[in-house]
Parts: structure tokens; C-alpha cells; sequence
């Protein structure tokens, strides 16, 4: 049986997430991915400057339930050999 989603579950970073709500491309991106997820560190990274429009989205998707923040164990970042920022390394 196929999905309609090109897939069900997505992890979305802040560049991307920031980029996808400036456009209005939110619509086009619930069209593909049944759950669209973004961890607490991306959150706050959205966040940064709330009175943005972008932002503004951002958090009216995640009140709406479009977006789902999702939970990480921050001592698991903490010992990633990476050199990502947080909002990517919890991605």
C-alpha cells in the first residue's frame, strides 16, 4: 500500500525550518511529510528573535500542531565529535 507522504517522518533544522516559513512554503511541506519534527535546540534557535514574521509562523505551526517538538538528551550532544552547532547536531 503506498502513502500519499513522500515520507512519513521528517527532522527539520533551522535553516531550512526558517527558510520554508519566510517562503510560506509550510503547506508544501505538510503536502510531503505526514510529521514534521524540530528539536527543542532548533526551537529555541527559531525563537531567537520572536518578533520576526518568520518566527511568528514557526510557533503559530507549532501551536497548531504542525510542527512537533521533539525531545533530545542534551548529554548526548554534549559528546558529539562534530563540529555542528547545536541546532544541527540535535537534528
Amino acid at each position: 500500500m503506498s502513502s500519499k507522504y513522500l515520507s512519513n517522518h521528517i527532522v527539520i533544522d533551522t535553516g531550512p525550518l526558517i527558510a520554508f516559513a519566510h517562503l510560506g512554503w509550510f503547506d508544501q511541506l505538510r503536502q510531503q511529510f505526514e510529521n514534521i519534527y524540530l528539536t527543542e535546540q532548533v526551537h529555541t534557535e527559531c525563537q531567537f528573535e520572536p518578533e520576526r514574521e518568520d518566527a511568528k509562523d514557526i510557533a503559530e505551526a507549532v501551536a497548531r500542531g504542525n510542527l512537533i517538538r521533539s525531545k533530545i538528551n542534551k548529554q548526548n550532544l554534549e559528546n558529539y565529535p562534530g563540529q555542528l552547532g547545536v541546532g544541527e547536531t540535535s537534528s
